[in-house]
């Protein structure tokens, strides 16, 4: 009776043993999916995040881009009317100035050709 009461609790005592065993390697198993899980959650988040602040970024910039691009396109065209509405009043200026020359010249002419006729005919009397 002692050894049998001895072996059953031999037995009992490895079978404990083995339980135990098996249950903290499931446990340990259990532990290490979970925190594989966990790190591969968090790996993929900064992930995402990186990627998402990349995109971001690349799109602020090409707004940016689009931005100065029209900005430069305006000021050109404001330039380019400045300098063609300067060019139109220098040049109607320098129309205006020669139409006067002229016309002062042809003034002048007839104003002469009348002296003349009336010198000659002063003379004819």
């Amino acid at each position: 009776i002692q050894m049998l009461q001895w072996c059953w609790i031999q037995m009992l005592r490895w079978y404990r043993t083995q339980v135990l065993r098996w249950c903290w390697i499931q446990m340990l198993r259990w532990y290490r999916i979970q925190m594989l899980r966990w790190w591969l959650v968090q790996m993929l988040r900064w992930w995402l995040i990186q990627m998402l602040q990349w995109c971001l970024i690349q799109m602020l910039q090409w707004c940016w881009i689009q931005m100065l691009r029209w900005y430069r396109t305006q000021v050109l065209r404001w330039c380019w009317i400045q300098m063609l509405r300067w060019y139109r009043t220098q040049v109607l200026r320098w129309c205006w100035i020669q139409m006067l020359r002229w016309y002062r010249i042809q003034m002048l002419r007839w104003w002469l050709t009348q002296i003349q006729r009336w010198c000659w005919i002063q003379m004819q009397q």
